[in-house]
C-alpha cells in the first residue's frame, strides 16, 4: 500500500487509501485498453503501437495485481466468492503476453482473428473491471464509512 513516510492510518483510513489506489488503477487500465483498442484500427503502420501498448497494459494489469492481492489478503473472510473474481485478471495477462510473443510484424495484424482476440482481451478486462467495482468497491467503501471492520486493520 502506497503512503506518506511516517503516516498512520485508521481503519477508515486504511480502506480509503486501498481505495483511491484501486479506482485510480481502474482509471488507468480502462484508458489502457482504449488506447489499444483504438491503435488496432490504424492498421499495420500501428502494428508497433499495438504491441508496445500491449506490453504496458500487461505490465500494468501485473502491478495492479499485486496491489490487488493485498487488499484481497486482508479481505478474504469478507468476501464471499475470495479470490477467485479478482484471478480473472491473470488470464487477460497471458492473453496479451503472447501478443508480444506473436506481434512480431505488420503482417501479424492481419491474422485471421488476431484483432478479434485481441479485442475480446479488452473487453474481458474491461467486465472484470466493472465487476470487481460492484463487489470489492462497495465493501472499501463500507469499512471508510464504518470503520469498524477487522480486515481493514481496525
Amino acid at each position: 500500500m502506497e503512503r506518506s513516510p511516517g503516516v498512520e492510518l485508521d481503519a477508515s483510513g486504511q480502506a480509503r487509501e486501498l481505495l483511491t489506489i484501486l479506482q485510480r488503477d481502474h482509471r488507468m487500465l480502462r484508458c489502457s485498453v482504449d488506447a489499444l483498442a483504438g491503435a488496432l484500427w490504424i492498421g499495420p503502420s500501428g502494428w508497433s503501437a499495438v504491441r508496445a501498448l500491449s506490453a504496458a497494459l500487461s505490465s500494468c494489469v501485473e502491478e495492479h495485481l499485486q496491489r490487488e492481492a493485498s487488499v484481497v489478503a486482508m479481505a478474504a473472510g469478507s468476501l464471499p466468492s475470495g479470490a477467485g473474481a479478482f484471478d480473472a485478471h491473470r488470464h487477460v495477462v497471458s492473453g496479451l503476453r503472447l501478443v508480444g510473443k506473436y506481434l512480431i510484424g505488420p503482417e501479424a495484424l492481419a491474422l485471421p482473428g488476431f484483432r478479434q482476440a485481441l479485442l475480446a482481451l479488452s473487453d474481458q478486462l474491461r467486465e472484470q473491471l466493472t465487476a470487481q467495482e460492484a463487489e470489492l468497491f462497495p465493501r472499501l467503501a463500507r469499512c471508510e464509512a464504518t470503520a469498524a471492520s477487522v480486515w481493514c486493520g481496525g
